[in-house]
C-alpha cells in the first residue's frame, strides 16, 4: 500500500486539524462563559434564600402575635390590662400620655391604655417581652386599651432585626367584656 498523497493546491492540516481538538483560545471563551453564567446563578440563589429567610421570619413574627392576642384572649375581662411599666420612648404611645397613638396602626383615634391598679395581681398580659428564634431577638410590645365602655383592644406590635434593616409587625383583636366572662 503507498502512502496517500495531498492534492497539489491544499496546504498542509495543522496539528489541530489532524487530531480533531480544540484551540486554547476556545477553553478560555468557554471558561470565562461558565463563570459569567456561574456567577448570575449565585446571585439568582442568594436573592432567593434572602427571600426565604425574610418570609420565615415575618412568619415567625405573625406567629408570636397571635400567640399574643390569644393569651388575652383567654384572661377575663376584668384581668385584660397591661402592667404599668411603659417607657417613653415606646413606639406606639403619644409621649405626653398614656394614649395609644391610632394613626400608626390604622385606627380613626387614640386610645388610653388600661393599666394593672396598683396591689392588683391580675393583669397578666406584660407590656414588652423578648423572644430569641433562630438566633433573631424578637420584641414583642403589648397594648390594652379601651375604646369605648364594655370592649378592649389588644394590640400586639413584634419588632425584629435583619441585615441592619428594623421589620416589624402588628395585630389586634377586640375582646368585649360579655365575651370573656
Amino acid at each position: 500500500m503507498t502512502p496517500r498523497r495531498r492534492p497539489a493546491g491544499r496546504p498542509a492540516a495543522t496539528v489541530a486539524e489532524r487530531e480533531g481538538g480544540i484551540t486554547i483560545v476556545e477553553v478560555a471563551v468557554a471558561m470565562t462563559l461558565a463563570v459569567i453564567l456561574s456567577v448570575g446563578l449565585m446571585q439568582v440563589m442568594l436573592s432567593g434564600l434572602r427571600q426565604v429567610r425574610e418570609s420565615r421570619l415575618t412568619q415567625q413574627a405573625t406567629q408570636l402575635a397571635l400567640e399574643g392576642v390569644e393569651y388575652a384572649r383567654s384572661l377575663t375581662y376584668a384581668e385584660l390590662a397591661v402592667t404599668p411599666e411603659v417607657s417613653s420612648g415606646d413606639p406606639l404611645l403619644i409621649p405626653t400620655g398614656r394614649l395609644l397613638d391610632g394613626s400608626v396602626i390604622g385606627l380613626g383615634a387614640d386610645e388610653p391604655l388600661v393599666e394593672v391598679s396598683s396591689g392588683h395581681e391580675s393583669g397578666i398580659v406584660p407590656y414588652h417581652s423578648q423572644e430569641i428564634l433562630d438566633g433573631v431577638t424578637f420584641d414583642i410590645h403589648n397594648y390594652v386599651t379601651e375604646p369605648e365602655y364594655g370592649l378592649r383592644r389588644i394590640v400586639v406590635l413584634v419588632e425584629w432585626e435583619m441585615a441592619g434593616v428594623a421589620r416589624s409587625q402588628h395585630t389586634s383583636a377586640l375582646i368585649s367584656a360579655v365575651s370573656t366572662e
